[in-house]
């Protein structure tokens, strides 16, 4: 055995390992079994942990986040700096703006895929979001079963 994985596949993959449980041990038995299982929670990761051969760098699990409201300047970029501040990456947007049925106002409507990193709980994600959608006063909804690789956190 070569020390921290040296002439392996991956080399440094232990110190990785060790680095990653420090960073989530006020979440150890979820970055365990991560660690110990090498899968994030059902998403189509390999078995060697948070980086695997069949995906170049760190994994992101595919997310679905909904939004309604009344349109205003800003939405998009509020929303994509709560995300980035996360390490959470916008991989598709699709955004609408339509007349509300009722009243005419205009309504925005934004459909987006969100990958969001492994160290990150969706619950995590979605504590935030909901904040910040009460500020912008929009409705959310967060999908974590939207897409083939989304966890199941």
């Amino acid at each position: 055995m070569a020390i921290f994985g040296l002439g392996q596949q991956k080399p440094h993959h232990f110190l990785e390992m060790a680095k990653i449980a420090w960073e989530n041990r006020d979440e150890l038995p979820f970055a365990w079994r991560i660690l110990n299982d090498g899968v994030c929670d059902g998403c189509a990761l390999g078995t060697s942990g948070l980086r695997d051969w069949t995906l170049s760098g760190p994994h992101l699990c595919m997310v679905r986040l909904e939004l309604i409201g009344h349109d205003h300047p800003g939405i998009v970029r509020d929303i994509s700096r709560a995300l980035a501040r996360h390490g959470a990456n916008i991989e598709e947007l699709e955004t609408d703006v339509t007349s509300a049925p009722m009243s005419g106002d205009m309504l925005f409507t934004a459909r987006v895929t969100v990958g969001v990193p492994a160290n990150v709980t969706v619950d995590q994600l979605r504590a935030v979001l909901e904040e910040l959608a009460g500020e912008l006063m929009v409705d959310l909804a967060l999908d974590d079963t939207a897409s083939d690789q989304s966890p199941t956190r």
